[in-house]
Order: structure tokens, then sequence, then C-alpha cells
């Protein structure tokens, strides 16, 4: 029995997304939608097309939105001046169709904004305004029309609710259905009485009819010994023909091995004669040969092998279209079956029982593994466990589902290279993975699948630049990238992607204020922007982006306090700014913004504590109150503070290894708790914390060595020992460990001279070379190594003089070159040195 139709109209323009998820709601239902979108004629030819397709429907749905769409070039007879779209309706009411009408409101999702509808396609045309107005009007008195005839009668105010108004229709569908099987019944019933009464008459009856059956089923008899003779026959002809052939060979070698395969192959064939004669003998006796069996039976029973082969090529085409058609209508009813048990996948996704949802996802793919609606659902359902494990289990499992759900984005693609979904799929499995990537520490991996991501959302929204869900797609691409690059050290290169991600999401903000999720997505270019401007020296410029951000944050946790999302944005804004306060020296208020992370951050754990993102939050404020502590002198408080941090870097690292994120997080830990001791006067407690720490760093620095965030950590832990060393009077241990610091710093500055963080280190490598040759009465090689520190002290100050930590390594540098000149005897140079140095502590010019 045929599905039922329902014609779909909605004005293309503005509402064919909203159509095409109609259409696959009312697929859900058991009815085959029919709409503009299936019909690629011109507008001269489509009303004509309109009308047909409405007659062949057994009801119609229409979206009014408040476009008036494109017009037939000429008035109508019946309807005067209508729109395609007018005149759908209008014409099905005409022909007593069913209708439904729903209005389309201001919330849903529009291909083009109502601005941009019923402009002339003409970019020349003299009044484009008066052009629009003059649409708006007919479309205006149109929807008074329906209202005065009672079509409307169902209103959306967003997707979802399109969607459910469109499921609340199943009772009326469901009588349009049963009118429809009750019609197909009945034209049924009428052929079959037309049939009977031909049979009745033809060839004197039923009595003509039982004789007519018991002559065929004489004919039809298969004699086995025929169908044997002539195979044997073509055998033997066969055989003769590849004997010839063989003697023909030149070399008596080749002859005889050509003959000797030949008699094999002969052999064989006259062994599978009995067996395929008896073959045709079964299927005929089964009772469920088709005709087309049946009649090369009889043709190779009489006429022989050369005759079935020549007929069966006339029948190829047609059994194989036919075998076609029945597999495409047996592929329907499948997935028609397999519907509920889709649905209910998803409600046990919904419902939390994942193993179940996956179990069954699974059992549906083995049946009907190419089903687009299956794969789709599959696919965001692993992303959405990708995305559990990331936070509650293992970057392997979030890898492997990840990876899974990239695999059926690539069968949606090949099934249709064209559908702008699967493409999107395809970019988020690349986004998906390239994440896990870069927290494995695979830096050029991660770089490669984000821009493959990157090229799929640029040829999205170059596609159609009002999409703006694919507009904040290529937003979070530029994010994801310049996150990479920042790991890299790239900082431009960093700075230009998240400038890019801004000026999106800058442009979507301005076109809806209230949409929270732009404004968090602003909120967060924001903070990128700040991330590599502290990085480059540039703290002010840090905390006017980090502040605009935290403005953001502030609007959002007031509108909903519960949202935790927004909560951890604000805990990680606090952060940011009070990074920056700590670098210029305000420990205040850098200790006041630590704190307002750490009450967020711990009011997150308490409510979910298995969340390992707000679990390392926690940790990381603990380790940024403990820092100002140990900057104001307080020893034993910021000591306390970084064992609470180590315990959950430690409960971390122990459930997931292989999160290269934890195991750095871990070590900081570590070096942390190495300072306090070492400032309490703890030589060998603080060498073995600065050793775990290093175990650490060059682990990962092996792993990635183009990550240069690792690079730095493993730097500053070979300075960290070389330190205690120092003071433990091991001068030979302390210069082999500052020597390597030093290669590490002078690689890094290389890479990217602009870094102001790397330029300091690189000053710290030299200071404390100066300081070991110094003691080791190498006066010459030590004041070499504290004027190379100078040099980078001079320059950094020259860029921010506000920066009270760079003007305090200036003073550092002078005073240790005064202390290298007075050893010397230069009494004067030494005097001239210490003025500098006290004219910078003094905060004279």
């Amino acid at each position: 029995m045929t599905r039922p139709r329902l014609f779909l109209s909605a004005v293309s323009t503005e509402l064919r997304t909203a159509r095409q998820a109609v259409a696959r709601t009312v697929r859900i239902l058991g009815y085959d939608p029919v709409s503009q979108d299936d019909f690629s004629t011109g507008h001269g030819e489509l009303g004509k097309w309109l009308r047909e397709q409405i007659d062949a429907c057994e009801g119609l749905i229409q979206l009014v939105g408040q476009g008036y769409g494109a017009e037939p070039p000429a008035h109508d007879p019946e309807y005067g001046r209508v729109s395609y779209t007018q005149l759908e309706l209008l014409y099905a009411a005409r022909q007593g169709k069913k209708a439904w009408v729903i209005v389309v409101g201001e919330q849903c999702r529009r291909d083009k904004p109502v601005e941009q509808l019923d402009l002339p396609d003409d970019p020349l045309h003299p009044d484009p305004a008066g052009y629009q107005a003059e649409r708006r009007a007919l479309q205006h008195a149109y929807i008074a029309r329906l209202v005065q005839a009672n079509y409307l009668r169902h209103t959306t105010n967003n997707d979802t609710e399109l969607e459910n108004i469109v499921l609340r229709l199943r009772d009326d569908l469901r009588e349009l259905r049963q009118e429809q099987e009750g019609k197909e019944r009945r034209r049924n019933l009428v052929m079959l009485a037309i049939l009977f009464f031909l049979m009745v008459l033809g060839s004197g009856g039923w009595w003509a009819y039982q004789s007519l059956s018991s002559n065929v089923a004489q004919v039809a008899v298969v004699s086995t010994e025929k169908i044997r003779e002539h195979l044997r026959q073509t055998v033997e002809e066969t055989y003769r023909r590849e004997l010839a052939e063989a003697e023909a060979a030149p070399d008596w070698k080749e002859r005889e091995r050509l003959r000797q395969a030949v008699e094999d192959t002969h052999a064989n064939r006259l062994q599978r004669i009995e067996e395929l004669a008896a073959s045709f003998v079964e299927i005929e006796g089964r009772g469920t040969a088709t005709s087309v069996f049946q009649e090369l039976t009889r043709i190779l029973e009489e006429q022989g092998v050369d005759e079935a082969i020549a007929y069966m090529a006339t029948q190829r085409a047609g059994i194989l279209e036919t075998v076609r058609t029945r597999a495409v209508v047996a592929r329907e009813r499948n997935r028609k079956d397999l519907e509920p048990l889709l649905r209910t996948a998803a409600l046990y996704d919904a419902k939390g029982q994942p193993t179940e949802a996956r179990a069954l996802y699974t059992e549906i793919l083995s049946v009907e593994p190419d089903w687009p609606e299956a794969l789709h659902e599959t696919f965001w359902f692993l992303v959405g466990q990708g995305e559990q494990a990331r936070v509650r289990i293992t970057l392997a499992d979030a890898r492997r589902d990840y990876e899974e759900a990239h695999r059926h984005a690539q069968r949606l693609i090949t099934s249709d290279p064209a559908n702008t979904d699967w493409q999107r799929d395809l970019s988020v499995s690349h986004e998906r993975i390239g994440a896990v990537l870069r927290a494995q520490g695979d830096g050029p991996g991660a770089l490669a699948a984000h821009r493959r991501a990157l090229a799929i959302r640029e040829a999205l929204a170059a596609r159609d630049p009002a999409n703006t869900q694919w507009q904040r797609d290529l937003s979070a691409s530029h994010n994801n990238i310049g996150d990479v690059l920042v790991a890299q050290g790239d900082g431009p290169g960093a700075l230009g992607a998240y400038r890019q991600m801004l000026a999106i999401t800058e442009a979507l903000t301005a076109r809806d204020p209230a949409n929270t999720d732009w404004q968090r997505d602003l909120s967060v270019s924001h903070e990128r922007i700040g991330s590599v401007l502290q990085a480059q020296g540039d703290g002010p410029g840090a905390l006017g982006a980090y502040r605009q951000a935290l403005a953001i944050h502030e609007a959002l946790t007031t509108r909903d306090p519960a949202n935790t999302e927004w909560q951890r944005d604000l805990s990680v804004s606090h952060f940011r700014i009070g990074s920056v306060l700590q670098a210029q020296g305000d420990g205040p208020g850098a200790l006041g913004a630590y704190r307002q992370m750490l009450a967020i951050t711990e009011a997150l754990t308490a409510r979910d504590p298995a969340n390992t993102d707000w679990q390392r939050d926690l940790s990381v404020s603990h380790e940024r109150i403990g820092s100002v502590l140990q900057a104001q002198g307080d020893g034993p408080g910021a000591l306390g503070a970084y064992r609470q941090a180590l315990a959950f870097h430690e409960a971390l690292t122990a459930r997931d290894p292989a999160n290269t994120e934890w195991q750095r997080d871990l070590s900081v830990s570590h070096f942390r708790i190495g300072s306090v001791l070492q400032a309490q006067g703890d030589g060998p407690g603080a060498l073995a914390a600065y050793r775990q720490a290093l175990a650490i760093h060059e682990a990962l620095s092996t792993r990635d060595p183009a990550n240069t965030g690792w690079q730095r950590d493993l730097s500053v832990s070979h300075f960290s020992i070389g330190a205690v060393l120092q003071a433990q009077g091991d001068g030979p241990g302390a210069l082999g460990a500052y020597r390597q610091m030093l290669a590490i710093h002078e690689a890094l500055t290389a890479r990217d001279p602009a870094n102001t963080q790397w330029q300091r280190d690189l000053s710290v490598s030299h200071l404390r070379i100066g300081d070991v040759l110094m003691a080791q009465g190498d006066g010459l090689g030590a004041l070499g190594a504290y004027r190379q520190a100078l040099a980078i002290h001079e320059a950094l100050t020259a860029r921010d003089p506000a920066n009270t930590d760079w003007q305090s390594d200036l003073s550092v540098s002078h005073e240790k070159i005064g202390d290298v000149l007075q050893a010397q005897g230069d009494g004067a140079g030494a005097l001239a040195a210490y003025r500098q140095a006290l004219a910078i502590d003094v905060g004279q010019p």
C-alpha cells in the first residue's frame, strides 16, 4: 500500500530550512513530503507543476512567514495577484484538500533576515524599498484573508515548537491516512471484480481455466536428461576449442602445460553438469520459479545453452531494475519499521542510559548501515559520549567515540557530498578529534584536524553568510587553531586567529544582543586575545580584554545563577585578571581575584565531585592563592595551598595518565612545593620536588618538542634544580643545569622575539650563569653574562616602564655588574652601576 503524500508549502528564501525540518517530521509520521525542493523547473512552468503535485497529494501544510516570495509572471486568472506560495494553499482548498497553516514566529530560524526578504533581483532597481513594501502589503492582506477564513490555528515561536506542532497533527493525519487507505481498498476490490469477471467469461469459464492449468503444468515438467545433454554438448564444444588453442602454442613445453590445464578444467566442468542440471529441476519443483526462470529452463531444454544465454541477455536489464526497485522499497519499509527503535535509542540517551543507547544504535545500523537519519543521530550520540568521556573518563575513551563519530560522518558525506548537514557533521568530528589530540600533546596533529574543520566551515559560511550557526562554527574553528598556535609559541599567528574569531562574534552579538550563547562566545574572544597580549608583555591591553570578558560573564550569571557553565566562565575571568594584577605587583588585588575564583570552584565541585574540569579549576585556585601568599612571605600558608592542589592533581593523573594537561598540572604542584621548601631552607626536600617536576617535563617535551609551553616548563625545572645545587655549593652541577636552561631559552626567543616572558627567561639564564662564574672566580665570564642580561632588561623596560618586575630585573643587572667591577678594582665603574640601580629602586628618572 502506498504512503500518503503531503504537500509542504513555504516561501523558500525565508523558510526552506524550516520546511525541510517539517519534511523530516512528516516522514517520521509515515507520510511522503512533496515541495518545491523536489522540482527544478523555472517559474514559467511552476504553476502547472504545483497544481499537478497538489492534485496527487492528500493534504497540504503551509508555513506562513513575513515573506511574500516569488510570483507568477502574470496574474492568475482564478486567484488574481498571488505569490506561488499563496497559490498553493488557495488551489489546495479549492480542490477540497485538507490543509493546515502554521504561522512562523520571530524567534524561529530563517534562512534570510526579514529585512532582506522580497527585495528586487535587479541590483539597479530604482526603488527597492517601494518594491519590498508593495509585497509586504500583499502578504499582510493574505494573512488577513487566512484569519477571516479561520485557517490560522497554529503559531510557533521557536524551532522545537514547530516540530511539536507537526507531531500533534498525528491524529488529523491518521484520519487522512485512513481515507486514503479506504480509497485504495475500494480501487483494489473493483480491479479484482473485473479480473474475476474476465476469467469467468474467458475460455469457457472455470472448467476451461482448470483445463488450461493442467496443460500448463504438463508443459512445465522439466526434463533433466535434456538439460544434461545440452550442457554436456556445450562443455564438449568448449573443450575442443580450448584444446585447439593449446595445440597452437609454438613451444612444446607450453603446449603440454596448456593441454593439462584444459584437461583439468574439462573434468571440473563435467563434474558440475549433474549439479547444474539438478538445480534447474529443484527450483522448478519448489514452485517458486519466476516466469523468466521457467522460460530459461524451457529454452535450455529445447534449444540449448547458447539460446538460453541469448534470452537472458534480453532479460538482464529488466531483472536488475526490478530487483533494485524492490531493494529500495524494502529498505524504506525496513527504515519505517526501525523508526521506533531509533527513537527509543534517543530516549535511552535522554534518560542517562548510554550503554543501552549505544547497543541499540549499533544494532539498528547493523541492519541498515547506510540509513542517513540513523547515521546522523548516532553521530551526535557519539559526540555527546566523547564529551562526557573527556570530562569523566579518559581522553582515550573520548578519542574512541570521536573517531567512531568521524567514520559515521564520512559515510554520510559519501552518500551525499552536497548535503550541508553532513558537511557540518564532518567538521564537528574534525574539531573534536583535534581537541583530544591537543590534550594528548599532539600539537601538529591537532592543528591539522582543526584546519580541516576550518576549510569545511569557511566553505559553508561563504555559501550562506546569513546562516548564524555556520558563522558560529567558523568562529570556534579560529579559536581552536589559536589555542594550538599559542601552545606552539606562535603568538602573532594565535592573535590573528583570535581576532578573526572576535570579528565574527561581534557581528553575531550585534545582530541579536539577547542571544546568550553568542554573548559567551564574545567573552571567550576577549579572553583569548587577552592571553596573547599578556604573553607579549602588554599587561594593560590584557587587563582591558579580560575585564570586557568579566563584564559579560557577570551579566550572564546574574541572569541565570544556576547555569554552571557561566559560573565557571566567571571563575576563569577572575583567574585571568588576578594573573595580570599579580604580574603588575598588585598582590592584594590578585589575591582578591583568586579567592573569588576559589569560592565559585568550591561551589561547583560540591555540586558535582566527578566533574574533572571543575576539580582542575579548584586545584588551580589553590595554586594561585598559594603563589600570592608565597610572594607575601607567608610560607606555611602557601605550602598548605600547594599541597591541596597537589592532592587534586595526583587523583586526576591516576585517573587518566595519558592526559598531558593533567600531567603538567601535577608538575607545577611539585615545582611550587619545591619553591616553598627551598625558601624555608629545606634543600633536599626542594631538590626532590623539583626532580619530580623535571621527570614530567622531560617526558612531555619529548612527546611534542614543538610545544613551547612544555619547553619552558623544562627550562624552569633546570633553573630550580640549579638554584638548589648552587645553594648547596655544587657549582659545576648548578652551572650544568643553568646552561641547559639557557639552551632552551635561546631556542624559544629565536622562535618568537616578541614574547617578553621568554626574553625575561633568557635574561635569568644569563644572570644565573653569571652568579656561578662569579663564585668560581671567573669575573670576566660573569661580567659578560651580566651584560647580556642587562641588554634584555633595558629593552623590556623601554617597552613597558610601568612593569615593576622588569624594573626590578634592570636594577639587579646593574647591581651585579657593579659587584664584578668592584671585585676587579674598578671602583668608579662599580659606583656608576650601583647608582643606576639605586635610581631605579627609589623611582628616580
